[in-house]
């Protein structure tokens, strides 16, 4: 992949940690601009023993872009409504 491309995908693409990933979409939040965001963690697709903890990670980013807290063991996924 050219680097061009590479940071044009990095601007909308958000990786890490929930705490790393809340840091870079905080200010777009905050904005007002964005209203909506979509939540992925492909690391469930790696095998079924990381399906645990990609649950739990979405839920703790879920849990920090709502402003509540949200039980991060629960089964399922937290809604953001």
């Amino acid at each position: 992949m050219q680097q061009g491309a590479r940071e044009a995908v990095d601007k909308v693409n958000f990786v890490g940690t929930p705490e790393q990933v809340m840091k870079r979409l905080a200010p777009y939040l905050d904005s007002g601009f964005v209203t909506d965001v979509m939540i992925c963690n492909f690391n469930a697709l790696c095998g079924v023993e990381y399906a645990e903890s990609s649950g739990l990670a979405i839920n703790k980013l879920v849990s920090m872009i709502k402003g509540v807290e949200v039980d991060a063991n629960a089964t399922g996924f937290a809604s953001l409504v």
